[in-house]
């Protein structure tokens, strides 16, 4: 069984790529919430590790002034390289929800 408390990590609006979490044993992403506040669409990547050719955990393409939220369940998704979030077009603001597992 998977326990912890859950952390929200938000990364603010932008159009660069950004870490999202540092490596940790254990850690896991329970979900996440994208939004686009421009005019336009916008898509980004959600990866496994700490740099922009890390391996894709989460393909996104939104509309312009839209958002998209995922929940992965009680177990998440083991991503102990940690988070890169790579934003390819757009501008979005990207939340987080991981917990270290013990």
């Amino acid at each position: 069984m998977i326990s912890g408390n859950y952390t929200y990590t938000t990364i603010a609006a932008a159009t660069g790529d950004e870490a999202g979490k540092a490596a940790a044993h254990g850690l896991r992403l329970m979900g996440y919430s994208v939004t686009e506040g421009a005019a336009g669409a916008a898509v980004v990547q959600i990866q496994h590790g700490t740099a922009n050719s890390s391996p894709v955990m989460a393909n996104l393409k939104l509309l312009a002034s839209t958002g998209k939220e995922m929940w992965f369940g009680p177990q998440g998704l083991p991503c102990s390289s940690g988070i890169w979030i790579e934003r390819v077009s757009g501008n979005t603001e990207v939340t987080l929800i991981t917990m270290i597992s013990t």
